[in-house]
């Protein structure tokens, strides 16, 4: 079995009250193939004190710190995905949590599958109390088809080949904030 390299790149804006649980969520994978790439996009709070005390605090975990201008999410995504270097990117919000076996699960779907330039892993939507609100375990049979009625991926449940997102990145036009993932899936 192949063991692939995975970068996590995760913008930041303004996340002290939740980052420290998201990057926490990212450290405990029970895959220890990857690096988790935090780029902090003009945080005017105390992300950057929580982010360096995470990297102290997990020696043995690759987690590199950028910060930058603001610029909104998609540049802040480019940004950390041209310093990224694994086989597959994968991003991931700052107010996100993954499973333990977020990237477990990746490895295996691409050692049954090495010929996959992007894949979509399932996840859940949670409310704060982390009841259930809404889970999504597949995609329709013609994911285009489904992509063209509204964005049904996860951003942090997309997996794409660092060559292939070289060629496509994310939209950093500030009007389509909270749009830019759609609308390259949609490339």
């Amino acid at each position: 079995m192949k063991d692939y390299f995975f970068s996590i790149i995760m913008p930041v804006y303004n996340r002290e009250y939740f980052l420290e649980k998201s990057i926490e969520s990212v450290v405990s994978q029970n895959y220890p193939n990857f690096e988790l790439i935090v780029v902090d996009d003009g945080s005017t709070d105390r992300s950057r004190q929580i982010i360096n005390s995470m990297i102290v605090n997990n020696p043995k975990i690759k987690i590199h710190y950028y910060r930058k201008e603001n610029g909104e999410r998609g540049a802040a995504r480019n940004y950390g995905a041209d310093r990224a270097s694994g086989d597959f990117l994968n991003f991931f919000d700052s107010d996100d949590l993954l499973y333990p076996h977020h990237l477990f699960t990746a490895n295996q779907l691409l050692n049954e599958h090495p010929e996959a330039d992007w894949f979509h892993l399932a996840y859940d939507i949670k409310n704060e109390m982390s009841e259930l609100l809404k889970a999504r375990s597949y995609l329709d049979k013609n994911p285009n088809r489904l992509l063209i009625s509204g964005n049904h991926l996860s951003c942090n449940g997309v997996f794409v080949r660092k060559d292939i997102f070289s060629k496509n990145q994310f939209h950093t036009n500030r009007m389509l904030a909270g749009l830019e993932d759609w609308e390259l899936w949609l490339v």
